[in-house]
């Protein structure tokens, strides 16, 4: 099943996660631990927010299908996504 990869530490180092699920829903999912990096192996758009809950005010960035984010910027990391 196609998923998201993402890790604990920028450029794909530390505890890698795999998300699933969440497909074609405004479903907000809380990431614990905090992700740093990610690879899209989806075929939908995720959008992650820095914090929980997935507030618009803090949007963090989009991960769109086969892209990868070896960061999102300088020590930023998302705590939720959808």
């Amino acid at each position: 099943m196609p998923g998201v990869c993402l890790w604990t530490e920028q450029n794909f180092r530390g505890e890698m996660t795999v998300l699933t699920g969440y497909w074609g829903s405004d479903t907000c999912g809380d990431l614990r631990p905090a992700a740093k990096s990610a690879v899209s192996l989806s075929n939908e758009e995720h959008l992650l927010y820095r914090f929980t809950k997935c507030q618009e005010k803090n949007f963090l960035t989009s991960i769109k299908p086969g892209q990868s984010q070896a960061t999102f910027g300088s020590d930023a990391a998302a705590g939720s996504w959808r």
